[in-house]
């Protein structure tokens, strides 16, 4: 399992879960994580500050709402372009540099289109009544 994040800024850090995700472990996996990232990209961490935290598709975090969540984009970019390997990654460990190096190459533009994309979910959602859209 990996832990991501993006900003509109451009990709986080990338983190490596190799053991059981329990609530201490993603609560020390967001400190390091979203707070490092915060840190990383010079965001300010004031309490004044307002920020959007949206997480992903996994089942823990899973509502009844359609899933808007623009990381769902950024994981099948990255997917398609380690499955443009050759060779592909054959271990975990492999698996695991390709993904840092995939992660570390995302482009900013396609970041950017992502967030820019948002508006146009959200009234998509609103016009299907909270319905499927095409996102």
């Amino acid at each position: 399992m990996v832990w991501g994040c993006i900003t509109e800024n451009g990709p986080g850090r990338l983190i490596w879960i190799k053991d059981t995700m329990t609530g201490l472990r993603y609560t020390k996996i967001l400190e390091e994580g979203l707070w490092g990232l915060l840190d990383d990209q010079g965001i300010p961490r004031d309490l004044d500050t307002f920020y959007t935290f949206q997480q992903d598709n996994d089942p823990k975090h899973e509502s009844k709402s359609p899933d808007m969540n623009i990381i769902k984009n950024v994981w099948n970019f990255v997917e398609t372009q380690i499955r443009r390997r050759s060779p592909l990654p054959n271990s975990v460990d492999q698996l695991w540099v390709a993904l840092q190096e995939e992660w570390s190459r995302i482009p900013i533009e396609y970041i950017n289109k992502l967030y820019d994309s948002l508006p146009r979910r959200v009234s998509d959602v609103i016009a299907a009544n909270g319905g499927a859209t095409r996102y």
